[in-house]
């Protein structure tokens, strides 16, 4: 879906309209009004004044909204780092203990078969 848009002095329609990135002409901008998008808009030759559009285009908010994802990216990483790391120390906790419950339970079994060897007196 196409709106009519304003650039600076390219891509000009038959009636006028410019088409190109959304923004007010200068005026508009500075008063904070509507603009049409017009060349010259509404609002300029309502006022008999030139309707230009030199004021850059600034994205701010989508600068900042990258920022915050780059960020969020960064915190990511670092906590899957993190979280790699406890599993890499847990694996070798498991690893040993798994090692020492085999000697617990050879020494169960060794136990058992004394048991059978031996007269029970309980």
């Amino acid at each position: 879906m196409s709106k009519s848009t304003k650039t600076n002095s390219s891509n000009k329609n038959s009636d006028n309209t410019v088409y190109g990135t959304v923004k007010s002409c200068d005026r508009c901008k500075e008063k904070k009004i509507r603009c049409n998008n017009a060349m010259p808009c509404n609002q300029c030759m309502s006022h008999n004044v030139t309707c230009t559009y030199n004021t850059p285009y600034r994205r701010k908010r989508y600068a900042v909204v990258q920022s915050s994802l780059e960020q969020r990216d960064s915190d990511a990483e670092n906590k899957i780092k993190v979280l790699e790391q406890q599993l890499q120390v847990y694996k070798r906790k498991v690893h040993i203990l798994e090692k020492n419950l085999l000697k617990h339970v050879s020494m169960v079994n060794i136990l058992v078969k004394i048991c059978f060897l031996l007269p029970c007196y309980f």
